[in-house]
């Protein structure tokens, strides 16, 4: 059964992994080695298990048990209850850590990453491997932007070096170049070229100074903008506008100041930044962004209209929506709140099964005991109190067990979570909360069957 159900689960998780606009290769297909595996740990456990209660069973006084005539008044477990505690814990496990990936995943969507991706395409166009040269690479990509423009439902087009969630980035170190700075105050910052109409494509907030102005070109004085976290970085506390860094060997003034943004994954920390205008940099590699009504699929073709109309050899090269990056940066959380929810899940259903299995049993063997105190007197509450208690003390102690297990377990799962703490105590509430109620629930049935346990029934067996 187990077999059948892992080859059908794998299969509803791998055709829950959404179309992704870049080859993820995710096989979750059943491994015989581990099959292999799984069967021998499931022998071995049913040999290691089923000892206990065969030699406890070869070991029994035969007359002393006829002498009972199997009354066991009172009598519990505490080796089945010790056990179902243990199953608590690691489903509290689990579910922990689950409510943690799947929180984490929650906060990276609600995540402000600094710019529109919503309606914007990007593809990345090489002109090297083409002779294009000096005069004709700025001749190149200006025809291209007027033509893209002039797409009937283009919004706006423009260009940058790289394009923000598409993979890898430049960066350099950098530092101030103004009197009284010294190599103390370098920094590390990733940086990007890119034209105006680019900041006003994809709305890249400016918070201070200007943006780039189609007159900063390749005879106006070299400027740039930053981001809050390189402003912080070079110059505490005061304003960056006007100031200047030095990078390969050339002072740049700074002229705006941007929002702090993400650029390369939605779980990256605060990251330096800093964008050089397109003309001061001319490169002869780009990335087209084009923002537009029109549907993705149908705008890239024209786009490949509009590239062959200038140069049928150039062809566009990683053409995808910019949300469709964005979402494939979450691609490790969802697959890990996916697979470790479902783990969850299933040790919740576990641990459900495990309570209800330990208290019918001992509703069952115990029906004497329940008969008798109905015959005292006891109100139906009662008895229904008794078994439930039961089962919420097994599933406390587990659930108690679990909690200190987890918090010593996620903490080595920090570095993979975004915008919540490895021991965020709502996740540990709502999940301790959880396990008690599901052991509440899975005690009901053997409670009502106690309570309904006849008194003249009970004496008559045995």
């Amino acid at each position: 059964g187990g077999i059948l159900l892992a080859f059908w689960l794998t299969g509803v998780l791998a055709r829950s992994i959404p179309a992704l606009p870049a080859t993820v290769a995710v096989d979750v297909s059943p491994d015989l080695r581990v099959l292999a595996a799984a069967l021998v740990v499931a022998a071995i456990t049913g040999i290691v298990f089923g000892l206990a209660p065969a030699l406890r069973s070869a070991r029994a006084d035969v007359m002393d048990a006829l002498k009972r005539g199997g009354v066991r008044i009172g009598t519990r477990s505490r080796g089945r209850s010790a056990f179902v505690a243990a199953q608590f814990a690691m489903a509290v496990l689990l579910v922990v850590t689950g409510g943690l990936f799947v929180r984490s995943l929650r906060a990276a969507l609600d995540t402000d990453v600094g710019f529109d991706p919503d309606g914007v395409v990007a593809a990345t166009i090489n002109l090297r491997p083409h002779g294009y040269e000096g005069d004709q690479i700025a001749a190149f990509w200006s025809d291209l932007l007027d033509r893209v423009r002039a797409v009937p439902g283009v919004e706006n087009a423009g260009l940058a070096d790289w394009g923000l969630m598409f993979g890898p980035t430049n960066g350099s170190d950098v530092q101030s170049s103004e009197p009284g700075w010294t190599e103390q105050n370098r920094t590390n910052t990733r940086f990007n070229a890119v034209d105006p109409g680019w900041l006003d494509l994809m709305r890249v907030p400016i918070i201070g100074g200007r943006a780039f102005a189609v007159s900063d070109n390749e005879s106006s004085p070299a400027v740039i903008l930053v981001n809050e976290t390189l402003a912080s970085r070079l110059w505490p506390d005061l304003d960056p506008i006007g100031r200047t860094i030095r990078f390969n060997a050339r002072d740049w003034e700074v002229v705006g100041l941007t929002r702090n943004g993400k650029y390369s994954t939605i779980g990256e920390q605060p990251t330096a930044m800093l964008f050089f205008p397109w003309a001061q940099w001319r490169s002869s590699d780009a990335t087209l962004h084009v923002r537009s009504g029109l549907g993705a699929g149908r705008l890239i073709e024209q786009l490949r209209v509009e590239l062959a109309a200038i140069d049928p050899d150039i062809g566009l090269e990683n053409a995808a929506p910019v949300p469709a990056m964005v979402g494939l940066s979450l691609f490790p959380q969802r697959f890990a709140a996916w697979l470790i929810g479902g783990f969850g899940v299933a040790g919740l259903i576990l641990a459900m099964i495990g309570v209800y299995g330990v208290l019918a049993f001992d509703v069952e063997r115990n029906t004497r005991e329940f008969g008798i105190r109905g015959a005292l007197g006891a109100r139906t509450m009662q008895l229904v109190g008794a078994v439930v208690l039961h089962g919420l003390l097994v599933a406390a102690a587990g659930t108690v067990a679990g909690l200190l297990l987890a918090a010593g377990a996620t903490r080595f799962a920090g570095t993979f979570l975004y915008g919540v703490a490895p021991l965020d105590p709502l996740t540990f509430g709502v999940a301790a909360a959880l396990m008690l109620a599901v052991a509440a629930m899975a005690a009901i049935v053997p409670a009502r069957r106690a309570s309904a346990i006849q008194p003249i029934e009970a004496l008559r067996t045995d």
